[in-house]
């Protein structure tokens, strides 16, 4: 197993670059048509934007939590 940096941030660092890896393999059997038809095609293309998603809320709670916002405020709305 590879070394994961310990932090703070619950290891975001660690969960971006994992975003990343699966990002770049659905990239991949994309742009290589190894998706057998038009519905798989659009679930992958769903399941990277999911990922992409995911990235920009680990991005704006990390940012946040460095500027010492609260968080929980926005968790009880």
């Amino acid at each position: 197993m590879e070394n994961i940096p310990q932090s703070n941030l619950i290891d975001s660092y660690y969960l971006s670059e994992e975003l990343e890896k699966k990002k770049e393999n659905i990239k991949h059997n994309i742009v290589s048509g190894t998706c057998s038809d038009y519905n798989e095609y659009r679930y992958m293309v769903g399941f990277y934007e999911g990922l992409s998603e995911s990235q920009d809320i680990l991005r704006d709670l990390k940012k946040r939590y460095l500027s010492g916002e609260d968080l929980e405020e926005d968790a009880e709305r």
